[in-house]
C-alpha cells in the first residue's frame, strides 16, 4: 500500500474437493527507526483450526534485533505460541537464537540458525538501522571547487 504499510493476502483452492483449503491475510507496519509490527489472520480448513498472530520487532543496536510474536488459537480462545528471536548480523551471516513455548501442546523450543545474507525472508535494505543523527555533508560547496576528487569511495 506505502513504503511503511504493506498488506498480504492469500487462498488456496482445492479443486479436487471443490473447497478452500486455506485463507490468510495480514498486515504489516514499518513504524521507522528499526520498530515494526504485524498481524495476521489464518484459517486452515482441512484443520478446521483459525489463527490470529501478532507480533513486533525491534532493532536495539546496529547489529542486533529483537523479535517477538504470540498466536491466538481462536477456536479455543486462548494463547496458543509465544515467540522469542535474538538476531546478530555479521556482514555475511546472521545468527539468530529464538526460544518458543507452545501453550496448547506443552512444547518448548530452542533453536539457533546461522543465515547466509541473501537466504531468508531477510531484505537488507538498511545492511544495519539509521542513525538517529541527520545527514551533514562533510564539505562545503567551496571546499568542493578547491579538491580535485570530487566523488567516489575516497572522496
Amino acid at each position: 500500500m506505502t513504503d511503511a504499510v504493506s498488506f498480504t493476502a492469500d487462498v488456496i483452492h482445492d479443486v479436487e474437493n471443490e473447497r478452500t483449503a486455506r485463507v490468510a491475510g495480514g498486515l504489516a507496519v514499518d513504524h521507522g527507526l528499526g520498530f515494526s509490527t504485524f498481524v495476521q489472520y489464518r484459517s486452515l480448513e482441512g484443520f478446521d483450526a483459525q489463527r490470529l498472530r501478532a507480533g513486533a520487532a525491534y532493532e536495539l543496536t546496529r547489529k542486533y534485533r529483537f523479535d517477538v510474536n504470540t498466536t491466538w488459537d481462536l477456536d479455543r480462545d486462548e494463547f496458543q505460541r509465544f515467540g522469542v528471536d535474538i538476531s546478530r548480523r555479521f556482514p555475511q551471516w546472521t545468527v539468530t537464537v529464538g526460544l518458543d513455548i507452545d501453550n496448547i501442546s506443552d512444547n518448548f523450543g530452542f533453536g539457533i540458525t546461522a543465515r547466509p545474507v541473501g537466504f531468508g525472508d531477510e531484505r537488507r535494505r538498511r545492511l544495519y538501522r539509521d542513525d538517529d543523527t541527520p545527514f551533514l555533508p562533510d564539505r562545503s560547496p567551496s571546499s568542493l571547487r578547491t579538491t580535485s576528487a570530487i566523488g567516489g569511495p575516497f572522496g
